[in-house]
């Protein structure tokens, strides 16, 4: 998402910058969430007696993703070139925030919680999958990284065996299949089995390398093995090893991003409208039976909170749809603006955040502190955190990205065009029908 116009004023402009707006929100939905935990807490705890704002934050990421990332790899036509902008996207700002999580526990700024496997929780963090590998998140906040690459996998396989546009059944079998499971789902049974945790990092690490390496070696069988191969391992570890947390909404999170697939094809006259309407009711409905579920295990007080879950989905439903509504409208600078670091913006929060509230010695100060003190407060962190990930867009995220796309042009010119399976088929994808712009990977 580097710089660009932030608003698009016509139906034919060069960005979809409803969809940078949506992530904008889900930004400072997240940005609330954390900053929530030590300042105002008595109205967050009013809040989240209803409303999730975190949850809907990274639901909206996830809508969002799924929307864009298939339209990019079929835009691309290329395996290869889809891997290397996820790469360049992705790892230099993750590399950097882990780089500097390390320096604060050194100088004692922010203390990392002990590791009882550091060497195998930074290799579960090579493939940004530590918690569905059984290891912690260092961050906190990148266990939505797991579920992003776990898509990308899927979406890659589906592309390579020419079942891209099977998006709307993918989100419906993985929703009922998180129904059958129900409560039998049993959490990290590889890490638990006897294998144990670091046999399983090692495997996933081996077949993650193989997948990658065949995808981007541009050859047509070696693409097509790694495709299928990544793909298996994503759904290996979606169906196996979920962490305890998200037993219950681990295969809906992916079959939510499948359902912004489905409104992207749908947008794009692509497969039927009906599905537009079956695939969002019908995951929202499996996505309300198992939190009922879930929910049915904790002791009777928790039981007030059954409707919180149903409001927060259809607060992200509105939004999006609100998105989609307004897609041919100018979106407000600041929105776009926001979207346009909203990576930098995750990756960073919760680390200023939580230096700020050290240094403040603990949660426990600021929360009573007068409202007006509060409020000057949460303004100067806000302020502090847009100004950090201002910062690390332009310096990490734009040249990494602007490097992706030399190494991508490189590697065609030396090797020749990518020999990715599909990639005669994607001439095909109207991606600029219903108006839509053409040029999405701004977007990714």
């Amino acid at each position: 998402m580097p710089v660009e116009p932030a608003t698009v004023a016509s139906p034919t402009g060069t960005r979809l910058a409803w969809l940078d707006a949506l992530r904008g929100i889900a930004a400072l939905l997240v940005v609330y969430e954390h900053l929530s935990l030590f300042l105002f807490h008595r109205y967050r705890l009013a809040v989240e007696h209803w409303f999730l704002a975190g949850y809907a934050g990274v639901c909206l990421f996830f809508l969002v993703s799924g929307y864009i990332i298939p339209a990019s790899l079929e835009r691309r036509g290329s395996l290869r070139g889809f891997w290397i902008g996820r790469l360049f996207r992705l790892y230099p700002l993750f590399v950097v925030v882990l780089a500097l999580l390390v320096v604060l526990d050194r100088v004692g700024l922010r203390p990392l919680a002990p590791l009882p496997h550091p060497v195998t929780t930074a290799v579960a963090h090579t493939m940004m999958l530590p918690s569905l590998l059984g290891m912690p998140d260092i961050l906190g906040v990148t266990w939505t990284l797991a579920f992003e690459m776990a898509f990308y996998l899927l979406v890659a396989g589906l592309f390579a065996v020419g079942l891209r546009r099977g998006s709307p059944i993918v989100a419906l079998v993985l929703a009922a299949t998180a129904l059958v499971l129900g409560g039998a789902m049993r959490p990290l049974l590889l890490s638990r089995s006897a294998l144990g945790t670091r046999t399983v990092v090692l495997l996933a690490l081996l077949v993650f390398a193989l997948a990658l390496a065949g995808m981007l070696s541009g050859r047509r069988p070696l693409a097509l093995s790694g495709a299928v191969l990544g793909g298996l391992l994503a759904a290996g570890l979606l169906l196996t090893n979920q962490d305890t947390v998200h037993k219950w909404d681990g295969l809906l999170i992916p079959a939510l991003m499948f359902t912004g697939t489905t409104l992207y094809r749908v947008e794009q006259r692509q497969i039927s409208r009906w599905w537009a309407a079956v695939v969002p009711l019908g995951v929202a409905a499996v996505w309300t039976v198992q939190n009922l579920r879930e929910l049915a295990g904790y002791p009777p007080y928790f039981q007030q909170f059954r409707p919180r879950v149903m409001i927060t989905l259809g607060v992200v439903a509105v939004l999006f749809a609100a998105g989609m509504a307004l897609r041919r409208r100018r979106i407000p600078r600041v929105l776009a603006w926001l979207g346009l670091v909203s990576y930098s913006i995750y990756l960073m929060h919760l680390l200023v955040i939580e230096v700020v509230e050290q240094r403040l010695g603990g949660r426990a100060g600021p929360s009573t502190a007068p409202g007006y003190v509060q409020l000057l407060l949460a303004v100067g962190l806000v302020g502090l955190v847009l100004a950090a990930s201002w910062l690390t867009y332009r310096l990490v995220e734009a040249p990494a990205q602007r490097l992706g796309k030399v190494v991508a042009r490189r590697l065609d010119a030396r090797f020749g065009p990518d020999g990715t399976p599909g990639r005669a088929a994607t001439s095909a994808v109207p991606l600029g029908v219903a108006g839509e712009p053409r040029d999405l990977v701004r977007l990714e």
